[in-house]
This record gives C-alpha cells, sequence and structure tokens, in this order.
C-alpha cells in the first residue's frame, strides 16, 4: 500500500473524505444517519460517523488535513449557525459570516476534491478528475491555496428541506455553461467546486470565496433545484424500510 500523498510505503490510516463532523451534525437529531438509496438492488446503509477510506493516506500525511478540517466545520458548522442572516423581502436569501481564513477553507475544500477523486469507494466512484488530480495534490503539498478563480468554490445552503429527507448522497457531477463544478453535500449546505481551467461564467461568480472578504454562503430553495426530485425520490424508495 503507497500513501497518494507523498508515495510512501507506509501504514496507511483511516481517512475520512468528508469530514466525519458533517455527518455527526446531519445526523444529531436522529439516533442514527442513513444514507438512503433510490437504486433496484440497493439497500440503505447506517453511516453514523459517515464514509472512510483506509487506502489512501499514511499516518503521517493524515495529519496535514487536520487544520483545514477543523476550520471547515468550525467554519461551517458552528459559525454558520451563529452567522447574520441577510433578508431581502421578508426571506432570507443567504448568510455571511465577516471574517474566514482564506487558505484553510479553500485547503479544506480543494483537499475533499483530491480525496474523492483518490478513493476507491462506492460512494466517490463519480469523482473522475483526470490531470486535476495531480494538480490539486501539488497546491496540497505546497500549501497553496490558489487565487480566487483557480479551482473556485461557493458556499450555499438549502431553504425550504422538508424534514425527513437525506441530504447526504454522491457527489455529483454538474455543468454550467460547459464549465464543470463538483457539488458536495455537508448537511445543511452545500459546496460547488469548479474544476475547470476556464473562468466562471459571467453572472454565476456569487459567492465564491475570496481571499479579504466575508464568505457569503447563499441560500437555494429546494424544491428549484434539480436535487428535489432525487430526495423525493429516494425518500420514497421501498428499499428505505430495509436498513443494512
Amino acid at each position: 500500500m503507497i500513501c497518494e500523498l507523498c508515495g510512501a510505503s507506509e501504514d496507511l490510516g483511516k481517512s475520512h473524505i468528508i469530514p466525519e463532523s458533517f455527518f455527526v451534525e446531519a445526523g444529531s437529531k436522529n439516533e442514527t444517519l442513513i444514507l438512503a438509496t433510490n437504486k433496484e438492488n440497493e439497500f440503505p446503509k447506517k453511516r453514523p460517523i459517515g464514509e472512510y477510506d483506509s487506502e489512501i493516506l499514511c499516518k503521517s500525511c493524515e495529519k496535514i488535513f487536520g487544520d483545514w478540517d477543523n476550520h471547515g466545520k468550525n467554519l461551517l458548522i458552528d459559525e454558520y449557525k451563529a452567522s447574520n442572516s441577510i433578508v431581502e423581502n421578508g426571506q432570507i436569501i443567504g448568510h455571511e459570516i465577516s471574517h474566514f481564513q482564506y487558505p484553510k477553507l479553500k485547503l479544506f475544500l480543494l483537499s475533499m476534491v483530491w480525496r474523492a477523486g483518490a478513493s476507491k469507494r462506492p460512494f466517490f466512484d463519480k469523482v473522475k478528475l483526470g490531470p486535476h488530480q495531480d494538480r490539486l495534490r501539488e497546491m496540497i503539498v505546497a500549501n497553496n491555496p490558489g487565487s480566487k478563480d483557480k479551482y473556485s468554490a461557493q458556499v450555499f445552503s438549502f431553504r425550504g428541506m422538508p424534514n425527513g429527507y437525506p441530504i447526504l448522497m454522491p457527489i455529483r457531477l454538474m455543468s454550467t455553461y460547459g464549465i464543470n463544478y463538483y457539488r458536495f453535500y455537508l448537511g445543511e449546505l452545500f459546496v460547488d467546486i469548479k474544476i475547470d481551467s476556464r473562468k466562471t461564467p459571467s453572472g454565476f461568480g456569487i459567492g465564491e470565496i475570496e481571499d479579504g472578504h466575508p464568505l457569503f454562503i447563499a441560500s437555494r430553495n429546494i424544491r428549484e433545484m434539480s436535487e428535489y426530485k432525487i430526495f423525493k425520490k429516494i425518500a420514497n424508495s421501498p428499499n428505505n424500510d430495509k436498513v443494512t
């Protein structure tokens, strides 16, 4: 077994691609978090601490991600809950966090994409980064978050999510005017990370995280998103009473 980050042949450790804290938070209102399914021959599975992979990182390299993961958790769970709401015409259109550490947040998000691309777990099998896998690895090793537009990232919140609907599901490849993004689901939030060398299309860069600026988390109405039909289909699947 070889570490995907440093290439050393050492004992590999348990690595969470999406930090455990996001799964724990999402399942905090229930006894056990369950990842539901809409696949015909697949049953839901109990995942109280989420998905992890023991074939990616050596224990030494795993420590590199700890500070970034903690900043991501503190920012996108704790500070998000205490953040200022932005209201327009009586409706919350987003939240703003005045201060955050751009390098840590950006590297947290980029490292999630890289880890997902390196993982062979079925939960992440749609993540195919091609040449971006090595480019992201180089940025991680160099502790380099890149500029705002290089692998840009936007954080959003769901608005109007019905109680009981699954909100943790496999990463999706999205496309806006041909520009590719991977969408990660983090409890009440989701993140779009651009995996493309082209610039963000005009008008679609709202809330891109940027050094020296507040973090704006735009609110999106779930009923106006493609995810709504997916969540309904999963929630209504006859397999969902056969939890393994």
